[in-house]
């Protein structure tokens, strides 16, 4: 096996997904797989295309975008850079990507064919397993996210009760307490007509 191959080799066993797997095993995937390269700003994937591939990024950053079905915008949700993944969903799903990838820079992407890991039992066990892992340890991190976003709004939606209620709490009294003073009759009279009006 050539250096290059051997480096890939060594760089998939280091990723999540491939954890566990034998040398002969990521040996196997490397035989059936392919190197792509991708110029700036050309598509990888595009959404609602069918996937047939995890792709693999060995250098360059590509971005995941999202077109908005409102106003027909891209939005970026992510860059991924090397040693990074996508598509991996289609192992478990097949269904067309739900999103478009595409390169901010020159990109070589090592693609790994659906196929050729559902041929292989024991290695499709182990990475849809390690999947299975990643998934909760993602769905794990939104929700935390998410717990703290929603602190947050709680935590100011309390700052701007007690400021609201503070605010009343002293326009009360200080409507009350000028009815006994004089000097404040006329502060009276203002909060009567701009309560009219």
């Amino acid at each position: 096996m050539d250096t290059k191959k051997l480096n890939i080799r060594a760089r998939l066993a280091e990723n999540k997904i491939f954890h566990g797997l034998a040398p002969s095993q990521l040996d196997a995937l490397l035989n059936e797989s392919t190197i792509r390269r991708y110029d700036i700003g050309e598509s990888i994937l595009h959404e609602g295309m069918l996937n047939k591939a995890i792709y693999f990024i060995l250098s360059g950053k590509v971005n995941i975008i999202k077109q908005s079905e409102e106003d027909h915008k891209e939005y970026t949700l992510s860059m991924l850079r090397s040693n990074d993944l996508f598509g991996e969903l289609a192992l478990i799903d097949q269904k067309p990507h739900s999103a478009t990838v595409r390169s901010t820079e020159p990109a070589e992407i090592l693609v790994l064919p659906i196929a050729s890991i559902k041929n292989k039992t024991s290695i499709d066990t182990t990475i849809t397993k390690n999947m299975a892992v990643t998934l909760a340890d993602r769905l794990r991190n939104t929700t935390d996210a998410t717990l703290s976003t929603l602190q947050n709004k709680y935590e100011t939606m309390k700052k701007h009760d007690a400021m609201g209620i503070f605010l009343v709490f002293t326009l009360t009294f200080f409507y009350f307490y000028s009815a006994f003073d004089p000097q404040l009759c006329i502060v009276t009279m203002f909060l009567h007509s701009s309560t009219i009006t």
